[in-house]
């Protein structure tokens, strides 16, 4: 979803800001941004420069996927309803392993 956030913001903006990109993303750190960006051009999906000092990703180039802003608002909350989805899955798979836990400690 992060990968997909900073595409996303590189469709409108060629020069992105880290403060930006913390906000959007809900990254908590720049080192964990970095690292975001760093997957991004190892799978060939973003071509920058990054700008440390000035906290600043220049993009060059973007993957080649054509997607309209509805496209991607709507891809991205599938992808946040999915995630949500796995989330209350394992809060109800470890409820059942806490529970089995206690009745074995009985």
């Amino acid at each position: 979803l992060r990968i997909l956030t900073i595409l996303r913001m590189s469709v409108n903006q060629r020069i992105l800001k880290y403060g930006d990109m913390l906000a959007e993303t809900g990254l908590g750190s720049t080192r964990e941004l970095e690292h975001i960006i760093i997957q991004s051009t190892q799978c060939g999906l973003l071509e920058c420069r990054v700008d440390e000092a000035r906290q600043e990703v220049f993009v060059n180039q973007m993957s080649g996927y054509h997607f309209t802003s509805e496209q991607y608002d709507y891809f991205l909350k599938s992808l946040q309803s999915w995630s949500e989805s796995c989330s209350a899955t394992l809060s109800s798979i470890q409820a059942d392993v806490d529970n089995a836990t206690s009745k074995i400690k009985k």
